[in-house]
């Protein structure tokens, strides 16, 4: 997926590669910023859909992810560039922070709406019993 690390290949070897791909998804960004994804199904038989549902399955679970950091960091170390993934990594990592964060103000936003009081308090108050 990241070749483009790599020194060209010849075209009989690319060819080779992508011949046997079944399914396929490729996610890039255009010169304008925006973003762009593709996806390729060779044919609809029942393996082919098979090794697409894996592929989505991968993506929202996020189990590629680790792997395509690894890839990006070896890839930019091959071409003595670590201060940029430390930049995308940095970048990725604040983000990430900056989303848990807003999750958790608008759960606790949802909750005070519903009418649950933030502060715990018990049920029955003393007084109540007596």
């Amino acid at each position: 997926m990241f070749d483009f690390f790599r020194k060209k290949e010849k075209a009989e070897e690319q060819q080779e590669t992508t011949s046997d791909v079944s399914a396929c998804i490729t996610y890039y960004v255009k010169l304008d910023g925006t973003p762009m994804v593709d996806i390729h199904m060779s044919d609809h038989n029942e393996s082919t859909v098979r090794g697409m549902e894996k592929l989505l399955m991968g993506l929202m679970d996020a189990d590629f992810f680790p792997d395509t950091l690894e890839m990006l960091r070896d890839g930019l170390a091959e071409i003595d560039q670590n201060e940029l993934f430390i930049a995308i990594a940095t970048k990725i990592a604040l983000e990430r922070v900056q989303k848990r964060l807003l999750e958790q103000r608008l759960l606790e936003e949802d909750s005070t709406k519903e009418g649950e009081n933030p502060t715990e308090e018990p049920c029955f108050k003393p007084s109540d019993i007596l």
